[in-house]
Parts: structure tokens; sequence; C-alpha cells
């Protein structure tokens, strides 16, 4: 059964209430949040107090598919954070915005520039000069050598 619903590259929040009050949540409870890809890759995200029993964890998936979700507190006493299972299922991602279509950023492997995950160049400078002030597929050859 799947709780949960997200797009690819976009963040989820959600939180968890907990049955038990804390006095001290910084010292004396930890929630993390378990996800598991289809593949077997696995991401423990921390979740953080939003006060009063609020506990709240964002994710953002990079990978369109189905997550199982599992929640491990510190108190594991406490069956109202801990021990909890659901299904985020994510779809794939299917705009064509420009700075989204191709996933998050990274940087290069010639440490000097960034990337998207697929391996696209990240030319944010490039993307102005584009709306901007080039006029003409001839000023690129202008534009990039100082830009480099």
């Amino acid at each position: 059964m799947t709780n949960l619903i997200a797009t690819q590259y976009d963040a989820l929040e959600w939180g968890y209430t907990s049955r038990e009050f804390y006095p001290d949540p910084f010292n004396t409870a930890d929630l993390d949040v378990e996800f598991v890809y289809e593949s077997g890759q696995s991401w423990r995200i921390p979740a953080y107090w939003a006060g009063g029993q609020e506990w709240w964890v964002r994710f953002t998936p990079q990978l369109s598919g189905r997550y199982p979700v599992s929640t491990i507190c510190s108190d594991i006493e406490n069956s109202s954070l801990h021990g909890l299972t659901e299904t985020l299922l994510a779809t794939p991602y299917n705009s064509k915005h420009p700075l989204l279509c191709h996933g998050p950023l990274r940087v290069a492997a010639n440490h000097r520039t960034l990337e998207f995950s697929d391996g696209t160049p990240f030319f944010w400078l490039g993307r102005y000069l584009v709306d901007g002030i080039m006029q003409h597929a001839t000023d690129w050859a202008r534009w990039i050598p100082q830009c480099a």
C-alpha cells in the first residue's frame, strides 16, 4: 500500500506525532527515517523536531519508483515514532524546466564546474547570455573563451 506520493527531484515533507512527551527533545529523542530503493540503495535521513510532539522529515527522491519507508527512534519503546512503515511512490519528473529536468547539481569530474546528475553541463551564466546580451549565434565564439 502506498501512503506517500512524490515526484522525482521534488522535496516531500511530512511529520510524525509522538504520543510521548519529551521535556528536552534535542537530548532525549532522535528520529531517523530510512528509505530503501528497489535496487537496495538506502538513505537514512534524520527527522527534525518541529516543536511540541512533532518530528518532520524532508526527502527528495532521486529515482522514480517505490521506496519502503521505516522510522527508527532512539526511544524504541515509543511506538508512535519507532518502527512505523509506509511506502513512498516517486513518479518520474516529466517537465521541461531547464533547472529540474536533468536532476540535481553536482561537482563535475574536473572539480572546476558544475553539472547535473545526468552529466549535462550547468552553465547558468551561459543561460543569461542566451537570454540577454547574446543576439547572434556568432557571439558564442567571442564569449565562451572569456567565461572558461
